[in-house]
């Protein structure tokens, strides 16, 4: 879809706000959601990065947001509802 990119950086501006939001460093972060800290830099710097689904759960799990929208705010399974893409685009 020609919205992809769009909305996969919007995933990444969202955790990049959250994790900023509760004065986490991306160590802590990928700490308390037993990632790697490489990802959460790809996922905050490259538009481009595919998450790991386990990554994306553990992050939602972290700061609490609903574990299908963010599958789909990261690119990981298509969002057939264009409200989805459309409020990514708007963010």
């Amino acid at each position: 879809e020609e919205y992809a990119p769009l909305v996969q950086a919007a995933f990444g501006r969202l955790i990049f706000q959250l994790r900023r939001r509760d004065s986490l460093t991306r160590s802590a972060l990928a700490a308390r959601a037993d990632v790697d800290e490489d990802e959460i830099v790809a996922i905050e710097r490259n538009a481009a990065y595919s998450p790991r689904p386990r990554t994306i759960h553990r992050l939602a799990h972290v700061f609490q947001i609903d574990h299908t929208a963010a599958m789909k705010l990261a690119g990981a399974t298509v969002a057939h509802d264009a409200t989805l893409r459309d409020a990514a685009l708007r963010f």
